[in-house]
């Protein structure tokens, strides 16, 4: 995975200030190194994420272990913070907060989840653990993924209405038509998980 690509996916997950073209973020040079050595450090990490897919179960849960830590190795808010610096300087301001650690906590729960689904596929826990993996899968990780995709489909409606509003200066008495929620039908889904996993548990 090269890290333009790594950028065009987070681009698509949160679209954050600093990767939209026309708010000239990337022209500061402090910024822009501070997002290339981001991306660089992700490259290794994702690329592993699409590697197992071409190994067998088990294989999938070892790398799946050392992929957390990979993983969580990449959550440095200094990033975001740096960013912000930017951004709130727009006009209008935008916010930035939370915005690259939102996409690898996103990734980082959907490795967790995965590592412990696995568990059950190979057949490695015993009966009087169950209650324990569903406890964590309901009252943790599900919700925990749900939280970063209400936040990264928050941010992408938001940037919506921006550029909204800034058409409707020249575009007037237009009906205007409902957005969807990007991420509406992942969100469904994580819910419906979190309640089948909390009926296990309970």
């Amino acid at each position: 995975m090269t890290t333009k690509f790594a950028e065009q996916i987070f681009k698509a997950f949160i679209a954050p200030p600093s990767l939209i073209p026309r708010l000239n973020i990337l022209s500061n040079s402090q910024a822009k190194d501070c997002i290339l050595n981001f991306f660089d450090h992700c490259t290794r990490p994702f690329a592993g994420l699409i590697q197992i897919c071409g190994h067998n179960k088990a294989r999938q849960r070892d790398k799946l272990a050392h992929l957390m830590e990979d993983f969580s190795a990449l959550q440095d808010e200094r990033v975001d913070a740096v960013l912000h610096s930017f951004s709130s300087k727009l006009d209008p301001p935008r916010e930035h907060l939370a915005s690259f650690s939102t996409w690898i906590i996103y990734h980082t729960i959907r490795i967790m989840i995965m590592y412990l689904l696995s568990g059950f596929e190979l057949e490695l826990y015993s009966p009087h653990e169950y209650q324990y993996i569903y406890w964590y899968l309901y009252q943790f990780l599900y919700g925990w993924l749900v939280s970063t995709l209400n936040r990264a489909d928050n941010v992408l409606l938001g940037n919506d209405s921006l550029v909204d509003s800034q058409k409707n200066r020249t575009k007037r008495n237009k009906p205007k038509k409902k957005k969807p929620h990007p991420y509406s039908q992942e969100i469904i889904m994580c819910h419906a998980m979190q309640s089948l996993t909390g009926a296990y548990f309970k």
